[in-house]
């Protein structure tokens, strides 16, 4: 059975890479004992940046396969979605109330800019 943690028990917000780095500091310990869910209910801003810092140790840990992000936000399931592209990392979801979590499908990432011929307002 998976340990329960809430995001805030990690770090006070979820938005920089370097909270990102300190929240899995606190996290590797609970993934070196076995799985984890870490929930992310009632967090009204994650960055990229903080949930690619933890993906991304994760996996240089070994410990991607015992991390299940808890999530009822799409917004939150796209970044994940495209840290896994770009990282060719495991990344699991878990929505409340389902009874199992899902491995992300990576989805195409396109780098290329896009322009509008619409002229914006400054």
């Amino acid at each position: 059975m998976a340990v329960h943690i809430h995001m805030e028990q990690l770090s006070p917000t979820g938005v920089t890479r370097r909270r990102g780095a300190e929240a899995f500091a606190r996290l590797r310990a609970y993934l070196e004992q076995g799985a984890v869910d870490l929930s992310l209910l009632n967090i009204e801003l994650v960055s990229a940046s903080f949930l690619d810092e933890i993906v991304r140790q994760a996996a240089a840990l070994g410990a991607a396969e015992k991390l299940t992000f808890i999530t009822d936000q799409k917004s939150v399931v796209g970044k994940l979605e495209r840290i896994s592209s770009i990282r060719g990392a495991r990344v699991f979801v878990q929505s409340p109330g389902d009874p199992a979590r899902r491995l992300l499908e990576p989805r195409t990432v396109r780098n290329e800019a896009k322009f509008s011929r619409e002229k914006v307002p400054a």
